[in-house]
C-alpha cells in the first residue's frame, strides 16, 4: 500500500518547522558562541591586563625600594626609611592583588616574592642600624652583597609574572579570534541551511 502524497499544506507546514528548528538551533549556538567570547574578553581585560600592569607597578615599587636603600647609603640618612617602607606596602600589595585572581602557575612565584620582601625588609632594617653606629663600610658590603642578590631575584620573579600574563593574553587573543570565526562560519551554514529547507520542500 502506497503512502499517501503529502498534500501543499502539509509541505508547508513541514518547510516552516524545519526552517523554525534550523533558525533555533543557529541562534542557540550564536548565543552560546557569544558568551564564550565574553568571557574570554572578560579574562582578558579584568585580569591578564590587571596583572601585567600591576606586575609593571611592583617592579616600579621594587627598583624605587633599592633606590632608596642606596640614597640612605649615599647620604647617611635614616629618614629615607619612611620612603623604602611605603614602597615596600606598595609591593605587598600588588602581590596581594595579583593573588586574588587564583592564577595556576603564580602560587610559587608569589610566595617566593613575599618571602624576598620580608627578607629586603630585615636587610634595609639591618642597614639602618649600622648607618645609625656609623658603620658605614659594613652597612654598604651588606647592600652589595645580600641586597643586591635579594633585589636580582625579586626582579626576576616578577618578570616572569609580566612573560606568563603575556603569554596568557597571547593565548587567549588568538582563541578568541578562532572561535569567532569559527561560530561565525557555523552560524552561517546553518542560516543557509535553513533557507535551502524551506526552498527544498
Amino acid at each position: 500500500m502506497r503512502m499517501p502524497k503529502p498534500t501543499i499544506k502539509q509541505k508547508l507546514l513541514l518547510s516552516y518547522l524545519s526552517m523554525a528548528l534550523l533558525t533555533v538551533v543557529a541562534s542557540a549556538y550564536a548565543v552560546v558562541s557569544l558568551q564564550n567570547l565574553n568571557r574570554l574578553a572578560h579574562a582578558i581585560t579584568s585580569q591578564d591586563y590587571v596583572i601585567l600592569q600591576t606586575s609593571k607597578n611592583i617592579m616600579d615599587a621594587l627598583l624605587a625600594q633599592e633606590n632608596t636603600e642606596k640614597k640612605s647609603l649615599i647620604f647617611k640618612d635614616t629618614s629615607f626609611a619612611n620612603i623604602f617602607f611605603t614602597r615596600s606596602l606598595e609591593f605587598r600589595n600588588g602581590i596581594a592583588g595579583i593573588k586574588k585572581h587564583h592564577l595556576p602557575g603564580f602560587a610559587n612565584v608569589l610566595t617566593q616574592l613575599s618571602s624576598l620582601q620580608d627578607q629586603y625588609d630585615a636587610l634595609f632594617h639591618k642597614e639602618l642600624a649600622l648607618i645609625q653606629e656609623n658603620r658605614m663600610e659594613e652597612a654598604s658590603l651588606l647592600s652589595e652583597q645580600d641586597g643586591k642578590r635579594i633585589i636580582e631575584a625579586m626582579a626576576g620573579y616578577v618578570r616572569i609574572i609580566g612573560k606568563k600574563t603575556e603569554e596568557n593574553i597571547d593565548r587567549r587573543m588568538i582563541l578568541f579570534k578562532d572561535q569567532g570565526l569559527t561560530a561565525s562560519r557555523i552560524t552561517i551554514t546553518l542560516s543557509i541551511l535553513s533557507l535551502i529547507a524551506g526552498f527544498s520542500l
